[in-house]
């Protein structure tokens, strides 16, 4: 395919996932809404308030980067009151309970607002010539969909190949098999999260050399969380914690201290 070709497709690409993320905008809701509701005061288990927390996040970290940033700050709201209730070990009481269901009515509203949308980062600035053809490999987990079609969409315009993965278990078996020159991966998905990834892959001599970029949507009272930064870095062996909504340029700057594009 010529430079120019490549070039189109990329942004081609990037068009047609931001037309998915808005078409499957008001499904995500519906779950995080559907989840909520059919879960009374007796049966917010950990487990249930950790789903929500999950969906809450997905939305936080995906919604500024497709053009939503109204969504982006609900859903972060959302996700401060469920961590709330499970650093207390109790479940949601009813004042925060009445204003997770308004931020979720809220996040409807939104969606159906349709506002003007922008994910020019994502598209432009796109490489001018595809550089050497010396095999690279990044593998990008993430349980947002979305989000994992666009990482590796602008990715793969500098020649290299990407795999992906849904979660941390998936992450880790395609680690064993692929052996990727790096691995980016959320940090919030179902089940475990990154840092118990990365602790699995530090463990197995097979694995453990391969540099780790972790992306999270996750704050502490709205700012960044410099102890999750420090824990992630320092004791998981992360070389970077980059905050969503993602900025290509910034993810990129980290993929080349380690992979040649």
């Amino acid at each position: 395919m010529q430079h120019d070709q490549m070039n189109e497709s990329v942004k081609q690409q990037i068009s047609n996932l931001q037309a998915s993320y808005a078409n499957g905008l008001l499904d995500k809701i519906d779950s995080l809404e559907e989840v909520w509701c059919t879960t009374s005061m007796e049966d917010q288990t950990s487990g249930i308030l950790r789903e929500l927390h999950r969906l809450s996040h997905s939305l936080a970290g995906s919604g500024r980067t497709f053009g939503y940033p109204g969504i982006s700050t609900c859903a972060q709201g959302i996700e401060r009151i469920i961590e709330t209730a499970l650093a207390a070990g109790r479940p949601v009481g009813a004042a925060d309970g009445q204003k997770l269901s308004n931020l979720i009515q809220r996040l409807r509203q939104i969606a159906l607002d349709d506002p003007d949308h922008d994910i020019s980062d994502f598209a432009d600035n796109l490489p001018e010539r595809k550089t050497s053809s010396e095999e690279r490999t990044i593998l990008v987990v993430d349980d947002d969909s979305n989000m994992r079609s666009l990482v590796k969409a602008r990715l793969q315009a500098f020649g290299v190949t990407v795999i992906t993965a849904f979660d941390a278990e998936e992450g880790y078996a395609k680690a064993m098999t692929e052996n990727p020159d790096l691995i980016i991966t959320d940090h919030v998905m179902p089940g475990a999260s990154s840092a118990d990834m990365i602790a699995k892959i530090r463990r197995n001599q097979l694995t453990q050399d391969i540099p780790v970029i972790v992306m999270t949507a996750h704050r502490f009272d709205g700012e960044k969380d410099y102890a999750l930064e420090r824990d992630l870095i320092g004791r998981c062996g992360a070389i970077a914690y980059l905050e969503k909504p993602l900025v290509f340029e910034d993810l990129l700057q980290q993929v080349k201290r380690v992979v040649k594009i």
